[in-house]
């Protein structure tokens, strides 16, 4: 799914821009002149990472200003211009300004698929570049694996361009729902039903959105029968893979072996999380050395949750007794992870608290990427 933003001198020119976008395509920020004066608003489409911009002005002779200006902000996306005048000056300016595309109102609906169909033809070869999948994992329930997870998920989708889903493979019944508030239509039982004729397009329809987290919930319900089979899982990981450029998957206490072979193979890392005590301690040792025999190694990343610098079992001694380093040392903070399960939505998006922070820091060292920091600047002449 393609993500677009729209910015516009008035809602009415907004509403034009929408309503002749076609199927396959998410708007996920539009910007109405009178509510871009400000860095914050400019901070907002930048968090967006919007993969096209179309962009259209009040006055033809400010879109090349526009259309620059927007370029600055999000270097690596595709601008598309949009102007009732078409005299060559102007496409010329706003092309070397940083539009790839020229579009003409009133908006053609044939020649705005056309110019998506350009997008899509020439990123095709980034897009044939399977995403990443990160794995979450625990060895005993209740460690906050589906929390780690959930932040996780949501602390990638702030990376400019990147595209991330959450899935759910709990069996038989998962928790990311009920983290997040939501009362999803499908689920992955949806999902394994249709799995032969499976792509990104009819994958699309069965995620539920939570901010900017596509989600596959899990079954759901009692009763399902056996476990999914591992390569009909296997197959959807697969297109997941096609159609995001970060799959992340909650396993928490995951116990079927033939599923924690496949999530070593396709999984950039494993965290593997626990807590504290004797009996988790205990449990993630064995989880670690099943792992390595089916070639985890290196993927595997240890974060200890909950911790506390009075906590009687010290990080010295889990990795004394695990024999390998502790990746990431989450605080224990157990009012702010109740507030925002409580409140439907991931920690990372709530709070400055230090467990936000900690979440932050820990998915920019997991990824290897950055959050940035957004730029000062006014648009006024969107309202001139």
């Amino acid at each position: 799914m393609i993500k677009i933003a729209i910015i516009a001198p008035s809602s009415e020119a907004k509403d034009a821009i929408a309503n002749n976008l076609p199927r396959g395509v998410r708007v996920v920020e539009s910007l109405v002149a009178d509510g871009f004066k400000e860095s914050a608003q400019q901070g907002r489409l930048r968090s967006a990472a919007p993969q096209i911009a179309l962009v259209e002005t009040a006055n033809a002779e400010d879109l090349a200003l526009a259309v620059r200006l927007v370029h600055q902000l999000l270097p690596g996306s595709w601008i598309f211009a949009v102007s009732e005048k078409t005299d060559p000056e102007l496409i010329i300016e706003t092309v070397r300004a940083g539009a790839r595309e020229f579009l003409t109102k009133p908006l053609d609906r044939a020649a705005l698929a056309e110019a998506l169909d350009r997008f899509m033809a020439e990123n095709k070869s980034d897009q044939a570049e399977p995403g990443k999948v990160l794995s979450v994992t625990s060895a005993k329930g209740g460690a906050g694996s589906t929390s780690v997870a959930i932040n996780l998920a949501s602390g990638t989708a702030g990376f400019p361009m990147a595209h991330v889903a959450l899935v759910d493979l709990i069996y038989p019944l998962g928790d990311i729902t009920a983290y997040l508030n939501l009362k999803p239509k499908y689920t992955l039982a949806d999902a394994v039903k249709s799995v032969g004729r499976l792509d990104p397009v009819l994958l699309d329809t069965f995620v539920s959105q939570s901010g900017e987290v596509s989600v596959l919930a899990g079954p759901g319900e009692f009763g399902m029968g056996p476990s999914f089979p591992i390569d009909t899982v296997s197959k959807i990981l697969s297109v997941f893979r096609q159609a995001y450029s970060h799959t992340i998957v909650d396993a928490s206490s995951a116990s079927d072996e033939q599923l924690l072979r496949l999530l070593s193979e396709v999984s950039e890392s494993i965290v593997v999380v626990l807590t504290p005590e004797i009996p988790a301690l205990w449990r993630t040792l064995r989880l670690l050395e099943l792992m390595d025999s089916h070639g985890a190694g290196d993927k595997a990343k240890v974060v200890l949750n909950r911790s506390h610098k009075k906590d009687e079992i010290t990080r010295r001694d889990i990795e004394k007794t695990l024999g390998r380093e502790i990746f990431w040392c989450l605080p224990n903070d157990y009012r702010a992870s109740i507030d925002a399960i409580n409140a439907g939505k991931p920690l990372v998006t709530m709070n400055h608290s230090g467990l936000a922070g900690s979440f932050r820091e820990f998915t920019e060292r997991l990824t290897g990427m950055e959050f940035k920091q957004s730029k000062k600047g006014l648009f006024d002449f969107f309202s001139s």
